[in-house]
């Protein structure tokens, strides 16, 4: 039996109630928004269809799925739509047509609503939706109408303190924390069941409204607030705390998969910070990447996706007393730097992955991954900060002028490999570099 995702940010079918006028409010996303669309069923289940239609020109196109097996029995089907032009769509999946959206990059209407952004640190919390597929972790967007009002703060304290003799009173521990209300809707309101989608994806583990991380506070739930008259459409409240004390490789990870590296479109502001619009004018970005396959390490030995990109596997085998083949280093090398790299400021990822054996050598930094510049004597590191994740993922540098020059050249090292024997472990080494066009 196929079923769409409740965490997929669109709406099928949301009400039974034929009576009374409807809201007038209208889903918006803008143009570089991703609508992530998941689809779970049953591998006897016949494909269904998903197909986007152009309201305004009337067109529509059908979109091919792509698929990943749960296991024996499920599979997941899934999609992303960005880059509409501006114009009203809706989305047919199977039989059931989604509410019509629109699609918009006018700033104005933009600037009311608030991009809510969520996932799940592993597959274990819902049967409903998957949000790491082979591998990679997804984010789900949202956009939201309305946000945050500087007249709904409101502050806490969790102190002890210490009364003297005197009567002075002593501060022995003090801890401050500020809660805000987001408010849902605008003056027109919206339909009871974004509350309901609302309250769901503050279920998840990871929530960032605009680029912000927030959890709800206590058991609150989104509560009404005002009816617009006349119509089935309401102001909902909810209470939310930020989250301040983060830690800083999972932040960066979580942010690295908001930006899309592997999208189409990817959005920040000049600080760097996640936001979800820019005027309407974000920017193009261009990818580079590289991808290293390899089943066996024999030396000097390597594939590459890229064309343009010339890319040598140098492995260093050193037998040992059982005569087995061991290697302490293999590298991924590339001299094409000056035309990818050189002065772009974006985010990269590192993603290994086949590596399922090292695994928890990687966690005791028994094994070391390194990414340089290298000249043969002193190198630039390019991995942000000292800390590698188990999934294997690095955020690094982007490269400066400065740290190129004549015969330098681009390497990932894997190293410190004595005690593995490697020759049949396969791996896929990928790196992408993303920044801003020119």
């Amino acid at each position: 039996m196929l079923k769409i995702s409740p965490f997929t940010p669109l709406f099928f079918n949301p009400t039974t109630d034929r009576f009374g006028a409807k809201s007038k409010y209208i889903q918006k996303f803008a143009s570089s928004d991703i609508i992530f669309i998941e689809l779970i069923g049953d591998k006897s289940d016949a494909v269904p269809a998903l197909v986007v239609r152009d309201l305004i020109n009337e067109r529509q196109d059908s979109i091919e799925w792509h698929t990943w097996n749960m296991n024996n029995n499920q599979i997941i089907y899934f999609h992303i739509i960005t880059g509409l032009n501006s114009g009203y769509y809706d989305v047919l999946i199977g039989d059931s047509w989604s509410e019509i959206f629109k699609v918009t990059n006018d700033s104005a209407e933009l600037n009311e609503t608030t991009v809510i952004q969520y996932s799940m640190k592993d597959n274990r919390q819902r049967t409903d939706c998957i949000f790491w597929i082979d591998g990679m972790q997804y984010f789900f967007d949202f956009r939201a109408p309305g946000g945050f009002k500087d007249n709904n703060w409101s502050f806490t304290v969790d102190n002890e303190q210490f009364t003297t003799a005197d009567g002075d009173i002593v501060e022995l521990y003090s801890r401050e924390a500020t809660q805000k209300i987001f408010t849902l809707g605008n003056s027109i309101g919206c339909p009871v069941w974004f509350a309901d989608f609302l309250n769901r994806i503050l279920c998840c583990n990871y929530i960032y409204f605009d680029g912000v991380r927030y959890a709800r506070k206590d058991g609150g739930v989104p509560e009404l607030n005002q009816e617009i008259e006349g119509l089935k459409s309401f102001v909902f409240n909810q209470q939310l705390q930020q989250i301040k004390s983060l830690d800083p490789v999972l932040e960066w990870n979580n942010q690295v998969a908001m930006r899309r590296v592997q999208g189409d479109n990817y959005r920040k502001t000049d600080t760097g910070d996640m936001r979800s619009i820019k005027f309407g004018t974000e920017k193009p970005v261009a990818e580079i990447g590289t991808y290293i396959n390899m089943s066996n390490a024999t030396p000097n030995t390597g594939t590459s996706i890229n064309s343009d990109t010339m890319i040598t596997v140098n492995s260093i085998h050193h037998p040992g007393g059982d005569e087995q083949s061991y290697w302490d280093l293999i590298t991924i090398k590339t001299t094409d730097i000056d035309s990818k790299y050189i002065g772009r400021k974006g985010y990269g990822k590192l993603v290994i992955t086949g590596l399922d054996s090292l695994k928890s050598s990687l966690d005791d930094s028994l094994i070391n991954l390194r990414a340089i510049l290298y000249t043969g004597g002193p190198y630039s590191n390019l991995i942000e900060g000292s800390v590698v994740s188990r999934d294997g993922v690095y955020i690094l540098k982007g490269v400066d002028a400065g740290d190129v020059g004549t015969g330098k050249e681009f390497q990932l090292y894997l190293d410190y490999m004595y005690d593995y024997d490697i020759d049949n472990i396969g791996m896929t080494i990928e790196l992408t570099w993303v920044y801003d066009n020119d």
